[in-house]
This record gives structure tokens, C-alpha cells and sequence, in this order.
């Protein structure tokens, strides 16, 4: 019995042994990989181990651990310089904006301001975006840009629109088409080139071609006495009398109003006004035009068969046979007078989309023009400033683009009431003028009928 407990316990020491040199093994530590080959600051991973310490990995880019004051996330986003590129303003440095898809530096902003949301004017791809009071709006051929959400400006509402003139006082000025023909910029350099040119004689005496011409403007844009202009529905004409063939000689006729609107610059001997001429008594019938002055050309006379009758006014005028004969805007009324009158605005919404440039434009027949639906007030105009498209003085009423009127001189603007290089003349305020349903005539300008 003795010697099987010896065998035992030599089996026990055994198998005690082998299981002690197997703990042995196993608690041998593994050579450390060489720091060179673990990940640096930027290096791309798959996991925190592919980076040297104390480096981890995020989103697959080795970097610093977060601490507690960043809240433990991910490391923030290195923001764009002046220069690169962004989508929008949370994209650039703190003191930048983000202009056309590039960090700038933003206007009138302290630097280091905390603002995240884009200013008027900065790149933006939905209205979040953009700062409160402003929105994302697409601009053609560009990135879309923070702007006004809605125009400040609002209906008049109250008729009014602006016109060259209010009452007949304010057409007394110096056209600019005059003023740049005359090499002047005054009524005061008028008088100085006045007196060089006259010598010794005065305006009512000399018979000096020059002089005559010079005193004449004088008189009619310097001057202005009592009734020598008009104002009616906001447009200038002149009323003073005259005498002769007209134009900008003594006792002529003005060429231009104010604001260079042409005016009638022939003299009717009949009735001594800047007019179209009539016979003494009018006519009657076509044939009492014969051998009596075109209306609208005085220096021309209505051959046999040539002219029309305009019975209402006496007037003769050439006659047409088709719409070429007409001067541009005037087309040939076969029908009844033979005579050239105004063409019509539009008749179909397919002018319309050619002439406004927009699919959804529609034609109001009744009135013949051309209307622009809308949406906002940015289907009509734009915000102008520093990145918006040129304001229009037109604003979107009851769905239409509409001139938004007026309240007062300083809001008539040369967008509302200016004309071509005249643009810098003051306008004014008026009650809108009524529309008259007065027909107008012109001359045939080609053959006509006339053969």
C-alpha cells in the first residue's frame, strides 16, 4: 500500500510541475512595436492602436484625445482661412465671412466676433444659414448668398407716381442734351457764353445767327417767363408763342423738355404754337388735304390722293397701305383711317414671355400690356446694397410686379421717373394722370399709296 501512495505522489509532483513551467509561458510579455511604426497627428487609422500615444482615432485620422472642456466629441473641424474655400459662414475663422464660396474678411465686423450665421451678402445653402432677418437666396451663375427676407419698402397705395413735372415752374432747366451741345453746365455759364458772343448788343437787338440761338435758350430754360411751358399729366410742353419755321432760333420752339422728352419744334403759322399745322378751317373730307401741309411735316404738302383726313382735328397725314410704311411702334390701320397709329401692347402671353423674359409672363388685353407674376417682392427687383441685383423701384402687388408709387418728391428716383442721360433731374410726386382713350396719328414714312 505504501509503495501505490509513493506512485501517487510522484504523479502529482509531475503534473504539478508541468502545469507551473505552463503559468510560466504565459505570463511572458511580447516585445513592444517600434514607435516609428504606430500613426502621427493627421495620419489616417482603423482603430486608436494604429496611433503612437496619446494619440486616438477619429473618424479614421489620428489625433489628440478630447479632454472634459471640449465635451468629449471628436476634435473640432480646423475652420477656413482668408482664402479657402467654405460652403458657408460656420465654415471660416471666427473674424471671417464666407463670400462666393471663400473665407473674406467680413465688412464693419469686429474681429473675433462670435457670429456663426451668415451676414447679407455671404454664401449660404439653405436659410438656417443665414443670421435672423435674412434668408438663402439663389443668385444666375453663382452660389446662392444671404439676403433681406423681405423688402422694407411697401405699396404707396395712394395713385400717385412720379412725373417730370407738378406744375408748370418745374419744367424751367437746362436739358442735359443742351447742356453737353452748348458746352455748358449752367445757366450761369449760358449768360457768360451769351456775353462773349453778343459784344455790345443785347438779346432783343442783335440779329447775330449765334446770339439769336443762344438768347432762345436762354429765355425758354434760364428765364421761363410767365406761360412759356405747360406742365399736364407730369410731362412738360411748351406753350410760349412763335413765329417762323421753329426750332432753338428767336422766337422758335423748345426741342427737348427738362429731362430730354422730344417736343413738337415746328411752328404752325395758323395758330403761332410749337404744333402740328392745320388748314385755316380744318378739314373736312380727304380731299381738302390736297395742296395743304402735312401735319406732322410742315415742310412737306399732301400731293393729290396722298393724304387722309382726321375730321376730328382737321389734321392731314400721310397715308399707309401696310405696317411698313409705319414708323417703329405705329402700325397701319387698314381697316378704317389708313393712317399710321400706335401699335397695340400685346394681344397673346407668348409676347409677353419674349418681351419680360418670363415663361409665366401674361398679356391683360384690355389694357395691352404685358404683366410679370410674382411670388415676392425678389420676382420683381432686387435688394441692390453690396450684392444684390439693381433695384427696381417695382415691388409684388396682388401677384403682379407693379411700380410700388409714391409719397413723396425724394422717393421718385430715376429707376421711377428718370430719362436716359437725364436721369439726375428731379422728379415729382403727382397724382397718377387719367388714362384718355385719344387716338394718335402719324405720317406714313415709305411709299404708302402714294404711287
Amino acid at each position: 500500500m505504501s509503495k501505490s501512495i509513493l506512485l501517487s505522489l510522484l504523479g502529482a509532483a509531475a503534473i504539478g510541475s508541468s502545469l507551473l513551467a505552463g503559468c510560466g509561458d504565459s505570463d511572458k510579455k511580447p516585445e513592444a512595436a517600434p514607435s516609428g511604426a504606430l500613426g502621427k497627428d493627421g495620419e489616417s487609422c482603423n482603430s486608436s492602436a494604429d496611433c503612437a500615444p496619446p494619440l486616438v482615432c477619429f473618424s479614421n485620422t489620428c489625433a489628440a484625445s478630447p479632454t472634459m472642456t471640449d465635451g468629449g466629441g471628436p476634435p473640432p473641424t480646423p475652420r477656413g482661412a482668408t482664402g479657402e474655400s467654405c460652403q458657408a459662414h460656420s465654415d471660416c475663422q471666427s473674424d471671417l465671412g464666407c463670400y462666393n464660396n471663400r473665407c473674406a474678411a467680413m465688412p464693419d465686423t469686429d474681429a473675433g466676433s462670435p457670429v456663426q450665421l451668415g451676414q447679407r451678402g455671404e454664401s449660404c445653402l439653405i436659410s438656417a444659414d443665414c443670421s435672423m432677418g435674412l434668408t438663402c437666396l439663389p443668385r444666375l451663375n453663382s452660389s446662392s448668398v444671404c439676403d433681406v427676407a423681405k423688402f422694407p419698402a411697401t405699396p404707396a397705395g395712394n395713385g400717385k407716381v412720379c412725373g417730370e413735372c407738378s406744375v408748370a415752374t418745374d419744367c424751367c432747366e437746362l436739358p442735359y442734351t443742351i447742356e453737353a451741345a452748348e458746352v455748358i453746365n449752367s445757366c450761369a455759364d449760358l449768360a457768360d457764353k451769351i456775353k462773349t458772343a453778343i459784344g455790345t448788343s443785347t438779346c432783343a437787338t442783335t440779329t447775330d445767327v449765334t446770339s439769336q440761338h443762344l438768347c432762345f435758350i436762354q429765355s425758354t430754360y434760364c428765364k421761363c417767363a410767365t406761360n412759356t411751358w405747360d406742365c399736364t399729366a407730369g410731362k412738360c410742353s411748351y406753350a410760349a408763342s412763335c413765329k417762323g419755321a421753329g426750332g432753338l432760333t428767336k422766337q422758335g420752339c423748345a426741342t427737348v423738355s427738362r429731362t430730354d422728352q422730344p417736343l413738337f419744334n415746328t411752328c404752325d403759322a395758323t395758330s403761332g404754337k410749337c404744333a402740328p399745322a392745320t388748314t385755316a378751317t380744318g378739314c373736312k373730307v380727304d380731299d381738302d388735304c390736297a395742296q395743304t401741309p402735312v401735319t406732322d411735316v410742315p415742310t412737306d404738302m399732301c400731293t393729290d390722293g396722298e393724304c387722309a383726313c382726321v375730321v376730328a382735328t382737321g389734321a392731314c397725314y400721310r397715308k399707309c397701305a401696310q405696317d411698313v410704311d409705319c414708323r417703329s411702334g405705329f402700325v397701319c390701320d387698314t381697316a378704317t383711317t389708313s393712317l399710321c397709329v400706335p401699335a397695340p401692347g400685346c394681344t397673346t402671353d407668348l409676347q409677353c414671355t419674349t418681351q419680360l423674359n418670363d415663361v409665366l409672363a401674361t398679356c391683360d388685353t384690355t389694357t395691352g400690356n404685358c404683366k410679370q407674376p410674382c411670388a415676392t417682392d425678389y420676382d420683381c427687383s432686387g435688394s441692390g446694397g453690396r450684392v444684390g441685383a439693381p433695384v427696381t423701384g417695382r415691388l409684388c402687388i396682388d401677384g403682379f410686379c407693379s411700380i410700388a408709387g409714391c409719397v413723396d418728391d425724394n422717393q421718385c428716383s430715376p429707376l421711377l421717373g428718370g430719362a436716359g442721360a437725364n436721369a439726375d433731374r428731379r422728379q415729382f410726386c403727382i397724382d397718377k394722370p387719367a388714362v384718355t382713350a385719344t387716338a394718335t396719328y402719324t405720317s406714313a414714312i415709305t411709299g404708302g399709296q402714294g404711287e
